[in-house]
């Protein structure tokens, strides 16, 4: 049986201990209306073939993400213009002060890095940055995020859901940021924190580790937070936020339930992903 637990206000020092980016909901919704509003003005056109029928055979026999097999490379000119773009709305937060000193030529090559997953290199930047990792992330992710949602829309035609059964995104190779479950089929789908592909997962295994001892699964739901739950683990001691609707769900739509994020860390667990 899942547990209901009630909703409850957020307290400063909740606040502090339980979101690593913004510390204010209202903030944190607010700047997502902003960045959506200037993700809608870069499309981030790519040129991406196709998925003929050997490749993907390739991406499903050896496990490969698309953009591990198709190389992604958004035009230098156009990534320029929008991180100009992107710089000017987060700067105003605190959390993302250390762009201040981050010029492009700093940034192009770290955004390749977080396309290929490079964690050591991301986290030495940040370190050099002198910034929290949460926010580097979030600011790698936003910058690349129109182009890596554009290259998704073109390789959807070589998703084969029922054999990509694994914790990581089939397009971009990214972790996903939370679920999304059917209402009617009750199907689980993850959803990427990059990309924003949606994948199937297998409902009674856990995206972290593996493990899939119903005994050891479980989730709760909040009073007052309709058609939205919290999955965790107690082997590995995860959560994940997943909304239970038939519609797309975005990053943003996941980040937004912090109330969720205080719940499952007010309760010991720590959130699916590490990247």
């Amino acid at each position: 049986m899942p547990d209901k637990l009630p909703g409850r206000r957020e307290t400063k020092n909740q606040q502090k201990e339980g979101i690593d980016l913004l510390q204010h909901p209202p903030e944190l919704k607010e700047l997502a209306e902003k960045l959506t509003r200037i993700q809608k003005n870069y499309p981030g056109a790519v040129s991406l073939a196709p998925p003929q029928d050997n490749l993907i055979t390739k991406h499903i026999e050896e496990k490969k993400p698309w953009l591990e097999i198709l190389s992604l490379e958004p035009q230098e000119s156009d990534l320029r213009d929008f991180y100009g773009n992107l710089k000017e709305v987060l700067m105003p937060y605190e959390a993302f002060s250390f762009l201040k000193m981050l010029d492009f030529q700093d940034v192009a090559p770290l955004a390749k890095s977080y396309l290929r997953k490079e964690a050591e290199t991301i986290n030495l930047a940040a370190t050099a940055a002198g910034a929290n990792k949460a926010s580097y992330l979030f600011f790698l992710r936003e910058l690349l995020r129109p182009w890596a949602k554009s290259a998704a829309k073109l390789l959807r035609s070589g998703l084969r859901h029922e054999k990509w059964l694994l914790n990581f995104c089939p397009v971009c190779g990214h972790l996903p940021a939370g679920a999304r479950q059917e209402k009617v089929e009750g199907k689980r789908f993850l959803i990427c924190s990059l990309c924003e592909t949606e994948w199937l997962f297998n409902r009674m295994t856990c995206p972290q580790c593996g493990n899939n001892d119903h005994t050891t699964l479980g989730y709760f739901t909040v009073e007052g937070i309709e058609d939205w739950k919290v999955s965790f683990c107690r082997k590995c001691n995860t959560y994940f936020k997943e909304a239970i609707t038939n519609e797309p769900v975005s990053v943003f739509d996941l980040e937004l339930n912090v109330q969720l994020d205080l719940l499952a860390r007010g309760e010991g667990f720590q959130p699916l992903g590490g990247e």
